[in-house]
């Protein structure tokens, strides 16, 4: 699990950088990623020094992470959930598109990619060719999200929430570590 959170903080780190944030602490990153903050720096404690009560400068841990977990090649990605997790993802991943289950939400955001209910998961994923889809959303929602990606085609499913997906792993590939420690 932790290659999972320190791929997950290296994109926590880029949103921060691209907001102007020049320093954070394991507190915050904790919060962030869902975790505590000891296991957090447990996590960091690979990457190079730290010094105990001081935070992060956020560019040099971010350059460290990124000698550590090389950025994946491009997929086909998507985004469901525009919370707090999820507006910090959409900052340093390329999504063709995003799903949100609260109408207002989608009026009131505003991201580089297109924005669709969560009811129209199905066919815009059929129709753009989904192959990987990011769910950061809450544990009662994850479920059946995740069974209406899998209708719309897509194969891998990157799991932010705090709940253990049940879906046929021979068909499609899951990433769990939200809320894992």
């Amino acid at each position: 699990m932790t290659r999972h959170r320190l791929v997950l903080l290296r994109q926590i780190l880029a949103g921060l950088e691209a907001q102007g944030w020049h320093r954070v602490t394991s507190r915050d990153l904790a919060r962030w990623a869902g975790t505590t903050p000891d296991t957090i720096r447990k996590d960091l404690s690979g990457s190079g020094p730290g010094a105990p009560g001081a935070a992060y400068e956020v560019q040099e841990l971010k350059q460290r992470l990124n000698q550590l977990c090389p950025v994946p090649p491009a997929r086909k990605t998507v985004l469901v959930g525009l919370g707090e997790l999820g507006l910090a993802l959409a900052e340093n991943w390329a999504f063709l598109a995003g799903f949100d289950g609260r109408p207002n939400r989608l009026e009131t955001v505003e991201l580089p990619f297109p924005l669709f209910p969560t009811t129209e998961i199905v066919p815009v994923c059929l129709r753009m060719g989904i192959e990987t889809a990011v769910l950061a959303l809450g544990p009662l929602e994850a479920q059946k999200v995740a069974e209406r990606l899998i209708q719309g085609g897509v194969k891998e499913l990157i799991n932010y929430s705090p709940a253990v997906l049940r879906v046929d792993r021979n068909r499609v590939a899951v990433s769990e570590f939200g809320g894992c420690e």
